[in-house]
């Protein structure tokens, strides 16, 4: 099943907050929120893994990561250029 960005972003924010407060059946709580099946609760989980978000501390328990990321941006003639 396919989800507009704006639900996307809501099952990721819902997920991440889980998380930090340490919800001991993560994919379970996530799942009845959006009514939606585990399974597409763990493909969120795993793309948070892959992106470096969250670490798995052991199987189905997760924290979030301390990795932090900079830009630098620069403005030329008036357009930002990266």
């Amino acid at each position: 099943m396919k989800f507009d960005e704006a639900k996307k972003k809501a099952i990721t924010s819902y997920l991440l907050e889980k998380i930090d407060s340490n919800d001991k059946s993560i994919s379970k709580h996530v799942a009845e929120a959006f009514g939606i099946n585990q399974n597409t609760v763990h493909s969120y989980i795993d793309k948070l893994l892959n992106d470096g978000s969250i670490v798995r501390v052991k199987r189905g328990e997760y924290i979030l990561s301390s990795q932090r990321s900079e830009y630098l941006l620069k403005k030329i003639d008036g357009k930002l250029d990266d």
